[in-house]
């Protein structure tokens, strides 16, 4: 499974990924909702993992775009 993680606080993000990708996934990690929103118009995801509180944007803001 390709997922998409969007979480700015890189311990937490680390973590995440060593799990997922510890259980075969592919984790790709994203600090801001424009890094997110600028990969996600080229490239597909089949799962998106969304932090609420981000340095640009609120994870609702990126849900609803």
């Amino acid at each position: 499974m390709d997922i998409a993680l969007l979480e700015d606080n890189p311990a937490d993000a680390r973590l995440i990924k060593l799990h997922l990708e510890s259980s075969g996934h592919n984790c790709e990690i994203f600090n801001t909702g424009a890094s997110f929103k600028e990969d996600f118009k080229n490239q597909d995801h089949d799962l998106v993992i969304i932090d609420w509180e981000l340095p640009d944007t609120s994870g609702d803001d990126v849900l609803h775009w």
